[in-house]
């Protein structure tokens, strides 16, 4: 399957203007109008953030394909963490939810345990590597990113995404890990 937006459909999001000025530069475009784009096209024109800011215009109607992207970008960096259950609970739950399975309330209880783990190795630094801090929230950060079914709150609460943590967390592998997160959008975003 392959999502196509519009640039119209982006602008109304109000992207950040280096963002925006690279996409238009990328299509030989001075402004918007309603040319589709992929969201593989904006990893490639942009970068992976730039994509996944992108996800705020998509419709409830691709709420599966967000949830297991997010999911799977989670579990990308998986190895980056001393084995959390919750952590793999919550990655779980978000793969559940977009299939329908559970509740948005179940889900955020799963998140809430995520988080709950997140607070708890940044609180005690010493105890816990960069790498484990940055891949558990990445997780809490795609529960919370997954959760989030309409756009208005969405715009409003925009957490940051697994796909920054996740390049945050692997600093002499970066380039290994972008290409691994453009690869899972163009498996469910096309």
């Amino acid at each position: 399957m392959t999502i196509t937006i519009t640039l119209n459909e982006i602008k109304s999001f109000n992207p950040c203007r280096r963002g925006w000025e690279e996409l238009l530069t990328s299509l030989n475009k001075t402004k918007s109008d309603d040319t589709p784009v992929t969201f593989s096209y904006i990893a490639e024109s942009n970068s992976v953030s730039d994509s996944l800011w992108c996800l705020r215009v998509l419709s409830k109607k691709y709420l599966k394909e967000r949830c297991y992207l997010m999911a799977e970008m989670a579990e990308s960096v998986a190895y980056l963490y001393t084995k959390d259950a919750k952590v793999d609970e919550c990655i779980k739950a978000i793969k559940e939810y977009g299939a329908g399975v559970i509740t948005i309330e179940e889900l955020n209880k799963k998140k809430d345990a995520v988080y709950a783990s997140y607070v708890a190795v940044k609180a005690y630094p010493s105890t816990a590597s960069a790498s484990v801090v940055y891949a558990v929230y990445a997780s809490y950060a795609s529960a919370s990113y997954a959760s989030v079914v309409d756009a208005d709150a969405f715009v409003e609460s925009y957490p940051s995404t697994a796909a920054v943590y996740a390049l945050s967390a692997t600093s002499a592998d970066v380039e290994v890990e972008r290409e691994k997160q453009k690869a899972l959008i163009k498996k469910y975003l096309g």
